[in-house]
């Protein structure tokens, strides 16, 4: 394998990064490919994965990101590479072919399923698996891409009579140069501010959701935007009046921002053959993921929330603008730049007191008018005060409106040791 300078090219495929789809291609080419790969992971790799690649005489460097992943035909990237990275920009100088692990498996992919996008900034893995639950009526559906399935785990499965529900990101997106395959529909939930720290600006962010417009047949969007209209003939809004009189939605679907959800969901589902009657009777059974608006436990006439999936300021004001009654909120996380003006506002006329803790909490802390705010060194602390200081008939939101990098590896881990607080203290 030859360079584009005449030199020998001693991997065929290189990995930058080694997480959830970045391991998913690699098995898969192991296991189908039997190419030369290598491995360039910043992070320590686990001992069971470490053994796995030394089984397969796979090649790989940890704690450093060295030229040596250069040395290689395909750079196949974790979507989470920002575009400024220097391997990155390094190896588009030197026409290394680059691809996210959904390019690829559009590219080995030799069966035809339906197949359906979702992005957004909010909302979207509710939405995906809304639709997943609904299409498991007439289809065999999979939940995949962002939401933390590789699509490389069904490669191998005859996907003809099969449905594949694509959770994407910004980053995703962004990443994506060229599919084999359209999305026979996408969605947008909603944009609001998120990740400015990777994508510069809001309308870089902006620009990079809606880049899924030209991966898509056709595109459903909410009727209240300001970027895009119904006008070009492959865009619909999903939630107008006529749709909202199609799905009179069941009543396990409570809150403004779950009706949206499953109104896209309802939708999508719509366009890939499912009546009416049949969408609402599948939703009608459909239960809300874990971390997500959870009531998890009702005691001593107190309601315990956990929403650890608020990853942004636009998650937690919905969140708050859901809720009814005397609202403790536990708050703060990783510091990703977004606007709490409008958010801190909304705290002060909702909010009994504000317990903040993490990164943002002095930020957050200055945006909430008033004096019922109080900052923590630690969530433990933040967490048995705002239980001794509850009162029968107080809701206990736990919705922190950041990512959880912070001080946590991921918002499940958040949620959990949330509600190992709240058991431990009630």
């Amino acid at each position: 394998m030859l360079s584009k300078d005449g030199e020998f090219m001693k991997y065929d495929m290189s990995f930058l990064g080694l997480g959830v789809s970045n391991w998913s291609v690699l098995k898969y080419m192991i296991e189908n490919m039997h190419g030369n790969y290598f491995i360039s992971s910043v992070d320590r790799i686990d001992e069971e994965k470490k053994a796995y690649l030394k089984e397969n005489n796979v090649d790989f460097e940890e704690g450093e990101n060295s030229s040596l992943v250069l040395n290689t035909k395909v750079l196949v990237i974790s979507p989470s590479v920002k575009p400024d990275n220097l391997i990155l920009k390094k190896a588009v100088d030197s026409d290394i072919e680059v691809k996210i692990d959904i390019e690829l498996f559009f590219d080995f992919l030799q069966d035809n399923p339906r197949l359906i996008a979702i992005t957004g900034t909010n909302g979207k893995t509710t939405t995906v698996e809304m639709i997943t639950h609904i299409l498991k009526n007439g289809y065999k559906a999979y939940s995949v891409g962002n939401i933390g399935n590789s699509a490389f785990e069904y490669l191998s499965e005859n996907l003809n009579d099969a449905c594949l529900i694509f959770e994407l990101s910004s980053f995703q997106i962004k990443h994506i140069k060229n599919l084999k395959r359209t999305f026979n529909v996408s969605g947008i939930t909603n944009i609001a501010e998120d990740h400015l720290e990777w994508h510069g600006s809001y309308e870089n962010y902006r620009d990079d959701k809606l880049g899924i417009k030209d991966l898509s047949e056709v595109l459903f969007i909410p009727s209240n935007n300001n970027w895009l209209t119904d006008s070009d003939s492959s865009v619909f809004f999903y939630d107008d009046i006529q749709t909202e009189n199609k799905y009179l939605l069941p009543e396990n679907i409570k809150g403004e921002h779950n009706k949206k959800n499953a109104l896209l969901a309802c939708s999508c589902c719509s366009l890939m053959g499912l009546t009416d009657d049949e969408i609402l009777k599948s939703l009608a059974s459909f239960k809300f993921g874990e971390h997500r608006m959870e009531v998890f436990l009702i005691k001593n006439s107190r309601t315990y929330i956990d929403d650890s999936k608020s990853t942004n300021a636009h998650s937690l004001f919905w969140a708050l603008k859901s809720l009814k009654g005397n609202i403790l909120l536990l708050a703060g996380a990783k510091d990703k730049g977004d606007d709490y003006v409008n958010l801190g506002l909304l705290i002060s006329e909702k909010v009994k007191k504000t317990y903040l803790c993490g990164e943002s909490s002095k930020r957050l802390s200055d945006c909430i008018p008033g004096e019922n705010k109080e900052i923590f060194g630690n969530w433990d602390d933040a967490i048995k005060k705002a239980i001794d200081e509850s009162e029968p008939g107080d809701i206990i939101l736990f919705s922190p409106g950041g990512s959880s990098f912070d001080m946590f590896t991921n918002y499940k881990e958040r949620g959990r040791y949330f509600k190992q607080m709240v058991k431990e203290n009630t």
